[in-house]
């Protein structure tokens, strides 16, 4: 099945004439049929593919195996009763979830010392980073390209009142046959929940899919309210990783992922809107493990997909100290370099 594409020798976000960055990259996850390159933009800093599919043809980057489709993990506070109410006391002391157990004193002084540890805090947070939302009584969320749900269905859990929008139905019919959530299967421009109807709206790894940034976060931005919240969490072209690794960098990923971003690029997405007052960029080494992981496997076995190999290095002792390396690096490179796998932004709605 033959992709239609259109070429795009300037920047999406500024029209710069890009250089090229890398050349004939192919979909090393999923296999999807093309060659693809990478384009810089010397003005923002974002990374996009030229040529890149049309937006009727999109879809077809998106195979039966796309890891939306499946059967999906729920993300729970702990499979054991002690990592449950350590969860809870983190959650009620340091982010307003006062409706669950806050536990002993004792507890308490742990989770506020094992938080200061970044690798223990993202445990504690299952690893959602700014995702992890204060509470807010009678709150309303809304998660733009939720997939199969297992977040929306948390925060749901967690007291949130919650909706998802999603365009891959596969995926819509996975979150709410295992979730029950109420997700709107199509876009943003066709959504039909009320404008300012949202305190937050989140979308995770979601505007890297996106052609046109801008136009889908003014559509995006209708449905929060005044001072409401957008966060956005997507994978930092700026990154060390991107840096040390190349062209077998995990989230370049043509042709799926169209336009990555720095936290300058971001910015500028966001202020070319019109409708953003105040935003805070950080960049967080999450998946920086995962990072190197995907970097030897694809070395190895050419391909980011290999369970066995995979499972091979997740025992390895070398694979393992690489990956911890190269998070300790990003973690101390962040405060001042944005280092980070990803790029965590929280923007306050005019």
């Amino acid at each position: 099945m033959t992709t239609r594409t259109e070429p795009v020798p300037n920047c999406p976000l500024c029209g710069y004439e890009g250089r090229q960055k890398y050349e004939g990259l192919s979909d090393r996850l999923y296999g999807v049929a093309g060659r693809w390159n990478s384009m810089s933009c010397g003005q923002c800093g974002v990374l996009w593919l030229d040529p890149r599919p049309i937006p009727q043809d999109i879809a077809k980057s998106y195979p039966d195996e796309y890891f939306t489709h499946g059967a999906v993990e729920p993300l729970t506070l702990g499979r054991s009763e002690r990592a449950r109410q350590l969860r809870s006391a983190v959650l009620h002391r340091q982010f307003g979830y006062h409706h669950l157990d806050a536990g002993g004193r004792l507890l308490a002084l742990l989770g506020r010392v094992l938080m200061v540890f970044p690798p223990l805090k993202r445990k504690l947070t299952l690893g959602l980073g700014v995702l992890l939302i204060p509470y807010q009584p009678d709150g309303r969320l809304l998660d733009i390209g939720c997939g199969s749900g297992a977040y929306v269905a948390l925060m749901n859990e967690l007291g949130w009142e919650v909706a998802g929008i999603e365009m891959d139905g596969k995926a819509v019919a996975v979150a709410r046959s295992h979730f029950g959530l109420l997700i709107h299967n199509g876009t943003v421009d066709d959504a039909p929940f009320e404008e300012q109807s949202f305190d937050v709206v989140t979308m995770s790894h979601v505007l890297e899919h996106v052609p046109d940034p801008v136009s889908f976060l003014q559509a995006a931005t209708r449905f929060v309210k005044p001072d409401g919240r957008i966060i956005i969490v997507t994978p930092n072209a700026r990154s060390l990783g991107s840096s040390l690794f190349g062209k077998d960098w995990y989230a370049l990923q043509p042709p799926q992922h169209l336009i990555l971003y720095g936290a300058r690029g971001l910015r500028r997405c966001l202020a070319q809107t019109g409708l953003i007052k105040h935003m805070r960029m950080a960049s967080s080494a999450r998946i920086a493990r995962k990072c190197a992981r995907k970097f030897v496997l694809v070395r190895r076995a050419g391909s980011f997909r290999n369970d066995a190999l995979e499972m091979e290095l997740s025992r390895s002792w070398w694979a393992r100290v690489l990956g911890s390396v190269v998070e300790l690096l990003e973690e101390v490179g962040n405060p001042i370099f944005r280092w980070g796998e990803e790029i965590e932004c929280v923007a306050i709605k005019r």
